[in-house]
């Protein structure tokens, strides 16, 4: 599967404030991704993610009201396993240590170069697709399992009841037992 149909198999909320950066991350993205939402503040991005449950977060650092970190870490409570992508104009070390200590994926510094930002979140699409394929069979061999287990408890059953005849008396029944090595030879 290349690059691009991974991507349009996974849903991204982006989290910005600046309205020019976010009209122009947004027609790129919008073009990429399968499915898309945009807030202007970490208070609506993470209304957005409690509403649409996004596969990949996308979010600038400092905002109004909510900030990219405060957003994160009451995504990642809820949902620590979603992959979060931070971009910034900062590049301090204290920024980068809170979001290492939240797991954040990747951190993409602003002015935003698209095919950076691009294989960014590729990377975590690639991940995030892998995780749901490995859940996937996880699910089936539970399912084979399961029915295997069945099997071998109604053969167990079977066997318990042919090695004791006596339980096979029944009047509507007819049967008749033969040693193995004579069976088919009649």
């Amino acid at each position: 599967m290349n690059a691009q149909d991974e991507l349009k198999q996974i849903s991204l909320l982006y989290v910005e404030d600046d309205e020019t950066i976010r009209k122009q991350i947004t027609h790129f993205l919008s073009r990429k991704v399968g499915q898309l939402w945009v807030a202007n503040d970490g208070q609506q991005g993470l209304d957005q993610f409690m509403a649409n449950k996004p596969d990949i977060v996308l979010s600038d650092i400092m905002m109004p009201v909510m900030n990219g970190l405060e957003m994160v870490r009451s995504i990642k409570e809820k949902s620590p396993e979603t992959p979060v992508i931070f971009t910034t104009a900062f590049n301090d070390a204290t920024y980068l240590l809170d979001a290492i200590k939240l797991q954040v994926d990747n951190y993409v510094l602003k002015p935003v170069e698209l095919d950076e930002l691009s294989e960014a979140i590729q990377k975590s699409a690639r991940l995030l697709l892998a995780r749901r394929e490995l859940l996937s069979k996880s699910e089936e061999l539970e399912i084979y399992w399961r029915s295997a287990e069945e099997e071998r408890r109604l053969v167990a059953e079977l066997m318990k009841v042919m090695m004791h005849p006596e339980t096979l008396r029944d009047t509507e029944l007819r049967y008749h037992i033969k040693q193995a090595e004579k069976v088919g030879a009649t």
